[in-house]
């Protein structure tokens, strides 16, 4: 049976002569969960383009993969944004949040150019509002070292990520979230920077931090796991990385659900935590769809 998520209308008052007024498009799919945000951005920007307004339709035909929730997730996005984009100043903390997320689904979806935008467009207004030592830039700055990674400069990324971490514990309590999820970029940088013994230690330290700061089931701690049982595959563990990813995997599940931001990065990435055990000969169950 056919399900359909309608991404938030826009609408712009400002009729143009020559636009259309309104504009419907309306997207069919199939098990297209590697495709439908990407089709949902590029029809989003035809129809800022040609139209005053404009919606999205997004038609599920009985999906097996994470077609629907990617879609539902995008309109929830979408929505918020486009609401804040109408309705508050450009340097409102909610819109600019909203933009960050923005910047993390563009990147999921290897559009590295936009995302890197709008994450240096919220930067620049944190800096403006708060300093350059502040936890929310700092924060930010934190996610641009997705884009170094992802261009394989590790070098470059582990600087970033130490001089955020440094930044961090000279501004919060050391007991803070935003702590350990620097450390945990951190830890990335060091593996894949060779130095597997010392960032071993700083995952498995990190995860400690959430689970108390946090407790075990909450989504951080869930995927600061799922980073620990892959640091183990790559630091020649594989028993390790199966006993910590397979009972993780399982909890991910029961407590977030499949339309979790986390449940659907595993479900829908190439180098999700299920890649381990074609890599690293991990006997790891895949998780229920």
């Amino acid at each position: 049976m056919a399900r359909t998520a309608a991404v938030a209308p826009h609408t712009d008052r400002r009729h143009v002569v020559g636009r259309l007024r309104g504009l419907s498009v309306i997207l069919p799919c199939h098990d297209e969960a590697q495709n439908v945000e990407r089709a949902i951005d590029e029809a989003t920007a035809a129809g800022e383009l040609v139209a005053d307004a404009h919606e999205i339709l997004v038609v599920d035909d009985g999906s097996t993969d994470a077609t629907r929730e990617l879609a539902q997730a995008r309109e929830l996005t979408t929505w918020a944004w486009e609401t804040y984009r109408r309705t508050v100043q450009a340097d409102h903390l909610d819109y600019l949040a909203c933009q960050l997320n923005l910047a993390c689904d563009a990147s999921a979806l290897d559009d590295d150019a936009l995302a890197q935008r709008y994450a240096e467009e919220v930067l620049g207004r944190y800096a403006s509002l708060f300093g350059p030592a502040h936890a929310f830039t700092l924060a930010c700055r934190n996610n641009l070292g997705i884009f170094l990674r992802r261009q394989r400069n590790h070098v470059s990324a582990r600087v970033l990520s130490e001089e955020v971490v440094a930044g961090l514990r000279n501004t919060l309590e050391a007991q803070h979230p935003y702590i350990y999820a620097a450390e945990l970029n951190l830890a990335n940088d060091m593996f894949a920077l060779g130095e597997l013994d010392a960032a071993l230690e700083l995952d498995q330290r990190t995860v400690g931090n959430f689970t108390r700061s946090l407790g075990q089931d909450h989504p951080d701690t869930l995927a600061a796991s799922v980073n620990l049982s892959i640091s183990r595959a790559r630091a020649g563990d594989a028993i390790g990385a199966a006993a910590l990813l397979r009972p993780t995997l399982a909890r991910m599940f029961e407590v977030l659900g499949p339309a979790h931001p986390n449940v659907l990065r595993i479900r829908t990435e190439e180098a999700s935590p299920l890649a381990v055990q074609a890599r690293f000969n991990c006997d790891i169950e895949p998780p229920p769809t």
